[in-house]
């Protein structure tokens, strides 16, 4: 069952929320921690470990986790990789993009393949903290 705990703000909110954890040390296998971002969820899993020493840590998760899903018609990350791809490749004129490309990328090599898994990995990490590619 879903339970939403008030912990307070009279102290740095990662301290609070570790000893809160610690607390219920023999149930953090089993629980789904929801960070706003991953490198909060990292800097929560080592002040963990600090406090405690080895133990199983909750699964950490952000708000996107819960966007995933396998609905077909949604595109897989490959897919939309492979988007981007052939959407890069397509640009025969690259002034128009001269803010963000200030050199056009050359035609020959994987210089789309490399391109598309880096506005992939964008676009995730936006998504992580509440925004899309347009904000």
């Amino acid at each position: 069952m879903v339970e939403r705990q008030f912990i307070g703000w009279d102290r740095p909110f990662l301290h609070l929320a570790a000893e809160w954890l610690l607390t219920r040390k023999e149930r953090l296998p089993g629980m789904v921690v929801v960070v706003p971002t991953s490198q909060s969820g990292r800097r929560l899993r080592e002040c963990l470990a600090k406090k405690a020493g080895a133990l199983l840590s909750p699964r950490m998760v952000t708000p996107a986790w819960f966007l995933r899903t396998d609905d077909p018609d949604i595109a897989p990350d490959w897919a939309e990789r492979l988007a981007w791809m052939e959407t890069l490749e397509s640009v025969d004129d690259w002034s128009r993009y001269q803010a963000l490309f200030p050199e056009a990328p050359e035609a020959d090599g994987n210089w789309s393949g490399s391109l598309a898994s880096s506005f992939h990995s964008l676009r995730r990490r936006l998504q992580e903290n509440g925004h899309t590619l347009a904000t």
